[in-house]
């Protein structure tokens, strides 16, 4: 009979932990994961330390974790048409936020340390910007990426930050960041492309993780501060409306 050797037995143990995440229990403690999976406490403690920083799993307060973003990646990879399929379910929001607004509109998502643009929906007015599909940026640039960012794992921001040209003030940045977390939103003007305005907001599933992000980007002539406000809004109800569309898509 062949034994599994240790370092098997850790992988075995680690697997066990994710599957204990469902629908029906989305957020589990430490204690609670260790009572699902027959383990100690301290070894759990030690395994969800791992899977968190690898981003399968993410803190969400009071003690309690969720299954994280790498969980999302994988199942791209397993389903190489997923941001295809992504774009496509959210191009129905999409075309109606840039009604609604008079701006483009872009669908980014985190692929390693950089934010891509899945889909975008050009402004209908005369005067528009260009959005490619399939555009990266490093995920410190702009709004779209910066919502990113902030909602991230600290293992991804990590990746993000050592890549070359990553802003040298990192207090500032963590500033910012943190004030994205606090308002819910992100808001930028030039950091991408000179006079463009762009404010972004996170695409979060029930269980609050983080799906993808999306934003509104128009000249700072039409886009003044003071219509920050009511984007914003229209932005919540579009990223809810996603939400419901990704999860739909995912099962």
């Amino acid at each position: 009979m062949i034994r599994p050797d240790r370092t098997t037995q850790t992988l075995e143990r680690g697997l066990d932990l994710l599957l204990a995440f469902s629908e029906a229990q989305p957020t589990l403690s430490v204690a609670e994961l260790a009572e699902v999976s027959g383990l100690p406490l301290s070894t759990t403690y030690r395994l969800v330390q791992t899977l968190d920083a690898r981003g399968f799993v993410c803190p969400c307060g009071g003690g309690r974790f969720r299954l994280g973003p790498s969980v999302l990646r994988l199942l791209r990879a397993a389903r190489p048409d997923a941001a295809d399929s992504l774009g496509g379910a959210a191009l129905p929001v999409l075309r109606d936020v840039s009604l609604a607004t008079g701006e483009t509109s872009l669908l980014t998502i985190i692929n390693e340390a950089y934010a891509v643009c899945v889909e975008s929906v050009p402004s209908p007015q005369q005067v528009r910007l260009s959005f490619q599909r399939g555009r990266v940026l490093p995920l410190w640039a702009g709004a779209s990426a910066k919502v990113l960012l902030a909602y991230t794992t600290t293992e991804v921001r990590a990746r993000a930050l050592a890549l070359p040209g990553a802003p040298a003030d990192r207090a500032l940045l963590a500033a910012q960041l943190g004030a994205i977390l606090t308002s819910g939103y992100a808001s930028t003007l030039g950091e991408v492309d000179a006079g463009v305005r762009a404010i972004a907001v996170p695409v979060l599933s029930d269980a609050g993780v983080l799906l993808a992000g999306i934003s509104v980007a128009g000249p700072c002539e039409r886009m003044p501060e003071s219509r920050t406000d009511a984007i914003t809004t229209i932005l919540r109800a579009a990223a809810a409306r996603l939400a419901a569309a990704i999860a739909v898509y995912l099962r």
